[in-house]
């Protein structure tokens, strides 16, 4: 049947793919817009940008070691850290 209807075959892959790329772009742009009104004037952009990962990847960011991470910051010792 593909080789019959190659761009029929075509769109219905098309259509399989294009409800979860919008999906993931609407719940990109409603963590942006969350962060956005809360924090519009004390931020700077790479900060917000570090903050909108944090907030779109949540699942990834639940699985860090938090104590690891304090622990690293701690041994970093005299040097300046910039935030």
């Amino acid at each position: 049947m593909i080789p019959s209807f190659p761009t029929l075959h075509r769109l219905i892959r098309l259509v399989c793919v294009l409800p979860v790329s919008t999906a993931e772009t609407e719940r990109s742009f409603s963590a942006m817009k969350r962060l956005k009104t809360r924090l519009r004037t004390t931020m700077r952009e790479a900060w917000m940008s570090d903050l909108l990962l944090l907030s779109i990847e949540k699942d990834l960011s639940a699985t860090v070691d938090h104590e690891a991470t304090l622990d690293a910051f701690r041994d970093l010792r005299d040097r300046r850290i910039l935030i």
